[in-house]
C-alpha cells in the first residue's frame, strides 16, 4: 500500500511548475527589483545634473537670491519629493578660474555641486549604498 503510494506521487507531475518557479523565481525578483533600482540610480543622477546645470546658471546670472534653496526647489518640483536639503548644494562662493569645467580652463563660472544618498526605494542593498554626485559650471 505504501509502495503504490510512493509509486503514484513520484509519476505525479502537477506541483513540477510550482516547485520549478520556486527555484528560479527568486533570481526573477531580485533581477526585476535590480531593474528597477538602477534605473531609479539613472533617473536621480540625471535630474540632479540638470538641477546642478540650472542652479549654476542661476547664480552666475544672479537670478535667484539664494542658489541653495533654488536647488532644493528645483529637485522637489523635478521629482515631486524632496531629495535634497540646501546643506546637500556646495555652490562656489565667488566666481572662480581655478576649477576646470570640462574642457575649459580659462575664465570665470560658477560651480555648483550636489551630493544625494537618497533613492527611491532602496531595493537592492550594494546598489542602493552609493552617493551621487552632480557637478555643473557656468560661466560668468
Amino acid at each position: 500500500m505504501i509502495r503504490q503510494r510512493l509509486l503514484r506521487l513520484a509519476r505525479d507531475t502537477a506541483a513540477t511548475t510550482a516547485l520549478e518557479f520556486g527555484i528560479i523565481g527568486n533570481v526573477l525578483v531580485l533581477l526585476l527589483f535590480a531593474g528597477i533600482e538602477i534605473g531609479g540610480m539613472i533617473w536621480t543622477q540625471a535630474t540632479l545634473q540638470v538641477v546642478a546645470a540650472e542652479t549654476a546658471r542661476c547664480a552666475a546670472l544672479g537670478t535667484c537670491t539664494s542658489p541653495a534653496s533654488f536647488a532644493v526647489s528645483k529637485a522637489t518640483a523635478e521629482l515631486g519629493f524632496a531629495m535634497i536639503t540646501t546643506s546637500n548644494v556646495y555652490v562656489a562662493s565667488s566666481p572662480t578660474s581655478s576649477h576646470p569645467c570640462g574642457s575649459v580652463t580659462s575664465g570665470a563660472y560658477e560651480v555648483v555641486t550636489i551630493t544625494s544618498s537618497y533613492w527611491l526605494g532602496n531595493l537592492v542593498y550594494p546598489i542602493a549604498a552609493k552617493t551621487q554626485t552632480a557637478t555643473a559650471c557656468f560661466p560668468n
